[in-house]
């Protein structure tokens, strides 16, 4: 569940007492890095069990697997459109890979590879725009726009590899194949299509018409992060250090609490708007993906301190009991939003392992 915080009715007369295959995914990898495999096994079994005939999961569910509400329509201009985010389908995929990497466990991935893998892997692969190469347009991680999405884009490379690779592994090798000319051609087609020699950066967003681009979103954006993290390039590509480093200058809060916003101009549960020093309030998880990158990229013991510092930075905000909010108040650290958010704690856990295991490698490098 992502959180079960009932002061979010008061703000939006709803709960978020659902599961998004997304945030379940990401809390899942987690899981999984801790060596924690019995939560994990249950969030692929609960996939299985929702997923659509036609092999995708739809915006979130809720506990016994009924929809949840969504506020993404299934028309709109007349027209139908899947009401979907296609992370959603593709990150369970690659959460599943990673829980058979740790655990090896054959019989698990056989009966998942049956009653889910396929079916999601098939359908990512049918879900591409056949002019550009990029995935059709769904909405983006943050659940507010509806287009084609570099977060988008690199779930949906990782988990068609991550399909090849548990094809591979279960001896199905024309499906593997498949899976992987998909993913590499998507790749290409991300590369060409999403970097923006301007800012040097990946772009948030663009919107093609007939295989023409008619927009470039190049707005600041913390799940760009997630390109390296999902390895669709390594953190030391330059187009990598560049777009990070862009992130933390436009994104980074300029008052006494910091952290890092979700993406310039951020209106959710915005304490003020128009304010340069403030792009957004900080939230847990987007501060820690750069903390993740810089753990990533270190090579002494000197430049983990600055990722140290941001996971001290988290801590200072929990509550006595450890309790982790979705988001801050930018000059007071309260906790906005829902507190706890199961993601914010995952990411935590997922860093601060990520941490420990480079503090080790460095150390026995010496």
């Amino acid at each position: 569940l992502a959180a079960n915080d009932n002061d979010i009715m008061k703000f939006n007369r709803d709960s978020y007492t659902y599961v998004w295959p997304r945030d379940g995914a990401f809390v899942s990898m987690a899981l999984i890095r801790a060596g924690q495999n019995e939560a994990a096994r249950r969030f692929f079994e609960f996939c299985a069990r929702v997923q659509t005939k036609e092999g995708y999961l739809l915006h979130k569910y809720n506990p016994d697997g009924s929809f949840g509400s969504s506020w993404h329509p299934w028309f709109n201009g007349g027209a139908m459109q899947l009401p979907i985010q296609a992370d959603e389908t593709a990150l369970p995929i690659t959460a599943l890979w990673q829980y058979f990497l740790r655990f090896q466990d054959f019989e698990f991935l056989h009966e998942l590879y049956q009653s889910f893998v396929k079916g999601a892997a098939d359908f990512l692969m049918t879900y591409v725009d056949s002019q550009t190469g990029l995935p059709l347009p769904s909405y983006d991680l943050w659940e507010e726009r509806r287009g084609v999405f570099s977060f988008t884009t690199a779930a949906t490379i990782a988990g068609l590899r991550d399909a090849a690779n548990i094809s591979h592994a279960l001896g199905h090798f024309r499906h593997a194949a498949k899976y992987q000319d998909a993913a590499d051609s998507m790749k290409q087609a991300f590369l060409k299509n999403l970097y923006d020699e301007d800012t040097k950066s990946f772009m948030k967003k663009v919107q093609f018409d007939k295989g023409n681009m008619i927009e470039r979103d190049t707005t600041a954006d913390a799940s760009l992060a997630c390109i390296w993290m999902l390895d669709i390039l390594p953190a030391n590509d330059p187009r990598m250090i560049t777009t990070m480093e862009r992130l933390k200058k436009e994104l980074t809060i300029k008052t006494a609490i910091g952290g890092m916003a979700r993406y310039s101009h951020d209106p959710y549960h915005a304490i003020v708007k128009g304010n340069p020093d403030v792009p957004g309030n900080p939230w847990i998880i987007t501060t820690l993906w750069h903390a993740a990158w810089q753990i990533e990229r270190a090579t002494t013991l000197e430049e983990l301190k600055e990722p140290l510092a941001a996971l001290e930075w988290v801590k200072m905000f929990a509550t006595p009991s450890g309790i982790l909010a979705e988001q801050l108040d930018p000059f007071t650290g309260a906790h906005l939003s829902v507190s706890p958010l199961t993601w914010s704690h995952a990411v935590f856990v997922d860093v601060f392992l990520r941490y420990k295991d480079k503090i080790h490698k460095l150390k026995d490098a010496k």
